[in-house]
């Protein structure tokens, strides 16, 4: 929709309809779209006889600013609802909602970094972002230093929008740890965390100087047809923890809830050589353009 917007080079004001019984499944894409459509906003409609989560009217009003979206609902109980909760709609949502609303994307906790400029490399909302291009990364603006209380985890979705061919053990995600340099996107200089869009999953030392050892594992999970993996990282300084599970579910309300604990996949030591007591960023870059990915639910965590 993005796309057809752009190509169309549409300037006036555009306003997206929604049929209410099919939203519950959909507020964070929508919420992404209005984001990211300059002028836009929402046009929420019921069509009598629809089965209708009434929660969900709620979760459109907690989401969305008031003059950003509007409701012709024809529904006396719903409409009764809208009025007397729409600037309470916190109290009366899903408690999904509000596990989701903790795990959000912050876009103002990164730095965009590479050629950022390049028409969407980059396209950020309140509730996740995507990533086109290996020429735009993110960079965390906070610092850290290895320690097992501090992780970074997410949940990553994939897909194709320009109908291409991967490349296994290269198309996918990078998460940076311990970077010495990061200022050119063809050569950051760390501890590399891959997940790939086939399920491969490695650790290992990039560009680092000779004088450090080489080091590194990989494994493999089963990708699903959801294209979608949640992650976890621990850098607890002597040795790199690394948590990837593929998930059947990743678009439904209730697909927030976190899986049940899991033994990292990968547990893998780092040399004597590498170790560092100063604080790091992280970056998150793709390493090609045969895919896009979908972040969303990812967060730095200090216990």
């Amino acid at each position: 929709m993005l796309n057809l917007i752009q190509d169309g080079n549409i300037q006036d004001e555009i306003i997206f309809q929604v049929r209410l019984s099919l939203v519950h499944n959909s507020v964070p894409q929508l919420k992404w779209l209005i984001d990211n459509v300059k002028s836009s906003s929402l046009m929420v409609w019921h069509e009598e006889g629809d089965s209708v989560v009434t929660e969900d009217i709620m979760y459109i009003s907690y989401k969305f600013p008031p003059n950003t979206v509007y409701f012709n609902l024809n529904h006396d109980r719903f409409q009764l609802l809208l009025d007397n909760y729409r600037h309470f709609s916190k109290d009366k949502v899903d408690p999904h909602v509000m596990i989701k609303d903790q795990r959000a994307f912050k876009h103002e906790d990164w730095w965009k970094m590479g050629f950022h400029r390049q028409k969407n490399s980059v396209l950020p909302s309140t509730v996740c972002i995507i990533l086109t291009t290996p020429l735009v990364y993110l960079t965390s603006k906070s610092k850290y230093l290895s320690s097992s209380d501090v992780s970074i985890q997410g949940r990553i979705t994939f897909f194709n929008r320009d109908n291409r061919e991967a490349e296994s053990h290269v198309t996918g995600l990078n998460i940076y740890i311990r970077p010495l340099q990061y200022d050119r996107f063809d050569n950051i200089t760390g501890i590399r965390c891959f997940i790939g869009f086939g399920g491969e999953i490695e650790v290992a030392g990039v560009n680092l100087p000779d004088s450090i050892e080489n080091f590194g594992k990989a494994a493999r999970v089963t990708p699903t047809h959801t294209n979608c993996y949640r992650f976890k990282i621990v850098d607890e300084g002597t040795q790199i923890l690394f948590w990837v599970t593929s998930l059947h579910d990743c678009t439904t309300l209730e697909s927030v809830s976190d899986p049940d604990s899991l033994t990292p996949l990968l547990t893998v030591p780092i040399p004597t050589t590498l170790l560092s007591r100063e604080a790091h960023p992280f970056v998150i870059k793709m390493e090609d353009v045969k895919r896009q990915v979908l972040i969303d639910e990812l967060r730095i965590k200090q216990s």
